[in-house]
């Protein structure tokens, strides 16, 4: 609270209101300064269009408006720059690009608005009684109808004709029925310009008040300007590259002209990184022809071992056969321990 007073004192009566007044330094504000609004010098501020209102944008950032005592030396002095000058400073086209985020969501809003007017608007359903009502009137019709038929074939012109135009006449009537059962309880229409819903059943004095309220003119102006702008400087600002809105560039914003630069160097290092990937899945795929080979070197080692322990297991074998006394299909020799073997 004691800040919101404080900013209130400092804007009513400047920051230095606690100073003397044989030490205060009188110093008239520069339209460069950090305080002054660069959207109002470049034509329009949308900050305090709106207030009170449902559009209201908050408070700008700035603290030096339109209503200040210099301002009118202050756009004087920014007036006053060569075009090249304000090119460079880029305030415009901050506005233009402020612009057109307002400019879109607004015309988002009335797309929004556009469809919940027309659902609001649309004919009402007929309820029981009323369709009984119509089909009633409708199916008389056809009566009379066929009817009329009957008595042209049978050479009554005079009462065929009138039957005919008496159904004409309840068709008619069916139809007003369910025009005027249908009708909607209001026609919502949307202001193309503000967004705001407006009923066909309004006054003219309702719509003149609508015409001259805040927040019509307030967007009116922005539509002008911003159409303004946009001729000047092209969509987006044309050539030249967008400002932050104090007029300097933003973060990770380069000039024009930097762009190739940076795309060589880009590409140059592009280039490097791609080598430096080929020599490491070079290097891994040697690395894995080598694990390849020493695996089917053990392999080779491990086929031989058994090889030549299936060799020793036989010649064993042979020799138990020789030392052994063959009787009667059977060997009497010593039964042989498989648990003494030697791999």
């Amino acid at each position: 609270m004691a800040d919101e007073m404080r900013a209130m004192l400092d804007q009513l009566m400047g920051k230095d209101r606690d100073v003397p007044l044989d030490q205060r330094v009188i110093r008239r504000p520069k339209f460069n300064d950090p305080e002054v609004c660069k959207h109002a010098l470049a034509g329009l501020c949308p900050f305090g269009l709106f207030p009170n209102t449902k559009s209201d944008l908050g408070p700008c950032e700035y603290e030096i408006h339109e209503d200040h005592l210099d301002w009118e030396a202050i756009q004087a002095e920014y007036d006053g720059l060569p075009a090249r000058e304000k090119d460079r400073l880029g305030y415009e086209r901050a506005l233009l690009r402020l612009l057109d985020r307002l400019v879109g969501e607004m015309d988002r809003k009335i797309i929004k608005a556009e469809e919940r007017a027309r659902m609001e608007s649309a004919p009402k359903p007929l309820n029981v009684t009323q369709q009984a009502e119509v089909d009633g009137l409708r199916q008389q019709a056809k009566d009379l109808t066929e009817r009329s038929e009957k008595l042209a074939e049978e050479g009554d012109v005079d009462a065929s004709m009138a039957a005919v135009a008496q159904a004409e006449r309840l068709r008619k009537d069916a139809e007003g029925l369910v025009a005027r059962y249908s009708r909607p309880d209001r026609q919502l229409e949307v202001c193309e310009v503000c967004g705001l819903f407006m009923q066909s059943t309004d006054s003219e004095a309702r719509k003149r008040d609508h015409i001259e309220g805040k927040q019509y003119q307030g967007w009116l102006a922005i539509r002008q300007k911003h159409s303004k702008l946009q001729q000047k400087l092209g969509p987006g600002g044309g050539a030249y590259p967008p400002l932050g809105a104090r007029g300097e560039r933003e973060e990770g914003e380069v000039p024009e002209a930097q762009h190739d630069d940076k795309d060589r160097s880009r590409s140059r290092s592009h280039g490097r990184h791609h080598e430096e990937r080929e020599r490491r899945r070079s290097r891994s795929r040697s690395r894995d022809r080598r694990r390849d080979d020493r695996h089917r070197d053990d392999r080779y080692r491990d086929d031989r071992y058994r090889d030549d322990r299936r060799r020793d297991d036989r010649r064993d074998d042979r020799r138990r056969d020789d030392r052994g006394d063959y009787r009667g299909g059977s060997y009497n020799a010593a039964p042989f321990d498989y648990g003494r073997r030697r791999y």
